[in-house]
């Protein structure tokens, strides 16, 4: 009996071991590898030893349920970032409804860039801040600054107003036009300081903004003449 209870008490330390050893592992490296595997190897073996057909590292029981949360929060942010794709994609189709045209220079100064007339910016609660372009003949980056609404919904979750969306560049050169609002369609990716890697926010937080920002998006809808579909 007391050989009995020493092994279960040395199987358990070494299982712990190996528990520690992997947690340490893939939280240092974050990816599976051959020290990985070679952790599993004296896993089997201990198991083995010890006539034991399997059993589950809680390390990768965590990282499943750490999985399953980021998703949730990612399917959050996705509707989030599209919402606020929302706003931009039809300011600027109003804006070149309105002017006939929407200019993107990529070889200005940051700064300089075309903006929004100030009744369209109010009303979408976005107004272009800058264009850059990481080489020439590159797709470009603008920067937008939030503000209104928006700005004042992201500010109670400590979320920055500045975004960001990508352009596809149909010239080859540094300069990119919208001649009519169905250009809006080379919009292709709205960035923002929100991930679901690192935000502290909750789902439930996330849920509750969705709704803020969904309602202000609802609102605007009934004064469209048309509504352009995307998806960022």
């Amino acid at each position: 009996m007391e050989n009995t209870n020493h092994s279960i008490s040395n199987y358990k330390h070494l299982l712990a071991d190996i528990q520690k050893k992997a947690a340490n592992h893939c939280k240092k490296n974050g990816r599976y590898d051959e020290n990985l595997f070679n952790i599993g190897v004296e896993l089997g073996r201990l198991l083995q030893s010890n006539n034991i057909e399997e059993h589950r590292l809680q390390v990768f029981a965590d990282f499943e349920l750490a999985e399953i949360e980021f998703k949730k929060l990612d399917k959050r942010i996705k509707n989030i970032k599209n919402i606020i794709g929302f706003f931009i994609i039809h300011a600027l189709a109003e804006q070149v409804i309105e002017n006939g045209s929407f200019s993107f220079d990529g070889d200005g100064d940051l700064s300089s860039c075309e903006k929004l007339d100030e009744l369209i910016s109010n009303k979408f609660s976005v107004q272009i801040s800058s264009v850059s372009q990481n080489q020439h003949g590159g797709n470009f980056e603008v920067g937008v600054e939030l503000n209104g609404q928006i700005a004042e919904i992201l500010n109670r979750y400590e979320i920055s107003r500045f975004v960001t969306f990508e352009i596809d560049n149909t010239t080859g050169g540094d300069y990119e036009v919208f001649n009519n609002p169905n250009d809006i369609s080379q919009i292709y990716y709205i960035g923002m300081s929100l991930d679901a890697k690192y935000t502290e926010l909750t789902e439930s937080q996330l849920i509750d903004l969705e709704k803020s920002l969904k309602e202000v998006q609802l609102f605007l809808l009934l004064s469209l003449d048309k509504v352009y579909s995307y998806n960022f």
